[in-house]
């Protein structure tokens, strides 16, 4: 067996115990519960014993890796917590504001349709949330992004709540982000619904997510699977509110017409999302013949597809007219695909020049990286793309160019 600190490699359980007190201190292993009767556990867990410390956020190296932590004391009684690293805190202070144009198109998009705004943790399209303004009539978010700044900075505008995972999930001790997600579920946060499996005793907050009710109406028996039905396809967070907003809908418990999504991109270079994308775009589909109208960000990956090339899976942006656009000539030239008669000849999409929307995308596709930027040390460049594009995106939200800006283009 190896020390799961250093994995110095020791002959039994006697010499690895010799050895951590010998050698780390201030490491305590426990065993994982068995699965099974009589079987064995297979790995330990790692528990640090810290020196007591006053209340408050302290700033140490992790003790085990070495790396940048936030060290959570709760009070002076209390076992401090080791928190995550918090590298990716900045990514959501800077990102470019959205053009006006594209602002305005969106709010006359939403203009008398009761609507929902379900948030997520990706930093591209997290930094597009809406939070002020208007036609919105609640916001939901999920998991443990609480701690997110974007976040903490507009919890009172949050209706719900959504956390999913098993108990063993969310009541970790060592959260992701800044703090204690399990301390957070146990406070009292008002009007705040905390949708979960099941209400718990110990989260006050905590609603059930009404699932037999919303797979009777929504699933029953629409969907055949060998001899019987399939019940269940909920394959994220995100498919079950899109579920129960449909689900509100048809029960008349509130009369949803529009879902946004922001912080949400799924994109399929990642295991996790690539099991969960599909059953994502199903409740969208769903939600659409319910008559609930999907909006995500412009360059948001939701409703694109991932090429697969030879160099593994690539992301493209875009990739959804098989047929009238992709594959590309050039995507096929790249891959080394054999070539017919008259390549020159690409589809446009069926000539469809006047697709205002797919042609503005077409032409302005650099912006897309502009958009993921995390600082704005590039901003002189990313402005003068944005003066090139700004007369498309405006045509393309019905609007002059002089009404897109409303003050100096030096500010």
């Amino acid at each position: 067996m190896k020390c799961p600190v250093c994995q110095k490699s020791l002959t039994n359980n006697a010499a690895l115990n010799d050895h951590i007190k010998a050698k780390h201190p201030n490491v305590v292993l426990s065993e994982q519960p068995a699965i099974a009767s009589g079987e064995a556990p297979d790995k330990h867990i790692i528990t640090v014993e810290l020196p007591r410390m006053p209340p408050g956020f302290h700033k140490i190296n992790c003790p085990l890796c070495g790396s940048p932590a936030d060290l959570n004391v709760k009070s002076s009684d209390a076992i401090p917590q080791i928190q995550k690293p918090l590298e990716q805190k900045d990514k959501f202070k800077s990102l470019p504001t959205e053009l006006p144009a594209v602002i305005a198109a969106r709010m006359e998009q939403r203009l008398g349709k009761k609507t929902v705004v379900m948030i997520g943790t990706h930093p591209e399209s997290l930094g597009k949330t809406p939070w002020n303004e208007a036609g919105i009539d609640e916001f939901w978010a999920l998991n443990d992004a609480v701690y997110l700044e974007p976040m903490a900075k507009n919890m009172s505008k949050i209706s719900r709540w959504f956390q999913f995972h098993h108990r063993w999930r969310f009541t970790r001790r060592n959260a992701r982000y800044e703090a204690d997600h399990w301390a957070w579920l146990q406070e009292n946060h008002d009007d705040l619904q905390v949708v979960m499996q099941r209400h718990f005793t110990d989260v006050p907050n905590s609603t059930k997510y009404p699932l037999r009710e919303v797979c009777d109406l929504l699933l029953g028996t629409t969907i055949g699977r060998g001899a019987g039905y399939q019940l269940r396809y909920f394959t994220s967070t995100f498919a079950y509110m899109l579920a129960l907003v449909m689900y509100e809908k048809k029960m008349g418990i509130h009369d949803w017409e529009r879902v946004e999504l922001y912080g949400c991109e799924l994109v399929q270079i990642e295991e996790e999302y690539f099991k969960q994308r599909p059953g994502l775009e199903y409740w969208i589909g769903r939600c659409n013949e319910a008559g609930i109208q999907i909006y995500v960000p412009e360059f948001c990956r939701i409703m694109t597809a991932c090429d697969v090339q030879k160099t593994g899976v690539h992301p493209q942006f875009g990739y959804n007219s098989y047929g009238y656009m992709e594959p590309s000539l050039g995507s096929a030239m790249q891959q080394g695909l054999p070539i017919g008669e008259d390549p020159t000849e690409e589809n446009l999409i069926g000539a469809w020049e006047d697709a205002p929307i797919e042609f503005v995308r077409g032409r302005i596709k650099g912006l897309f990286f502009m958009e993921s930027a995390a600082n704005m040390s590039t901003l002189d460049e990313d402005l003068a793309t944005l003066w090139e594009v700004e007369p498309l995106l405006a045509d393309a939200a019905g609007v002059e160019v002089e009404e897109v800006w409303d003050h100096d283009r030096s500010d």
